[in-house]
């Protein structure tokens, strides 16, 4: 018994640093691309090329560092 629990435990894929950072980036990805998108066309409005490349490098990390609110799957 102690012998097939070993094996099993074996057989399962280890979660590296690698995968953890890959999995964070296809969650966070749509917000991330959407804030950054969202700063660019605004700082285009204020300040033009300038402004749009400030505006979409704030929005991508605003939007993949920030945190929302898990949803109640209930």
């Amino acid at each position: 018994m102690a012998i097939r629990t070993i094996k099993a435990m074996e057989n399962q894929p280890q979660q590296t640093n690698e995968t953890n950072w890959k999995s964070r980036v296809w969650s966070q990805g749509d917000r991330a691309i959407a804030f950054a998108s969202g700063g660019a066309f605004l700082g285009g409005i204020i300040a033009e090329l300038p402004g749009a490349i400030v505006g979409a490098i704030v929005g991508l990390l605003w939007g993949y560092f920030t945190k929302t609110k898990p949803e109640n799957k209930s």
